[in-house]
């Protein structure tokens, strides 16, 4: 499971672009199968991907550590 928040952000954001183009590319599919094939392409449930998608997707906050991490050296 991944634990930073700019990696999980990442894989919705990508959760998301792979729905968009599966729904665009086949149109008369049914919701379940696109959800179906979205999960075999990022290796999680499909469950997972019907919460990915019910949430909006925000950009995360920067913590602390990630200020540090992308701050120059004196």
């Amino acid at each position: 499971m991944a634990r930073d928040k700019e990696l999980l952000y990442q894989r919705n954001l990508k959760v998301h672009e792979r729905f968009r183009y599966h729904r665009k590319k086949n149109p008369k599919w049914k919701l379940n199968f696109v959800i179906d094939e979205v999960a075999k392409e990022m290796f999680i449930t499909p469950l997972t991907v019907m919460r990915i998608l019910k949430q909006p997707l925000a950009k995360p906050v920067p913590t602390q550590q990630m200020m540090l991490s992308f701050s120059p050296e004196c």
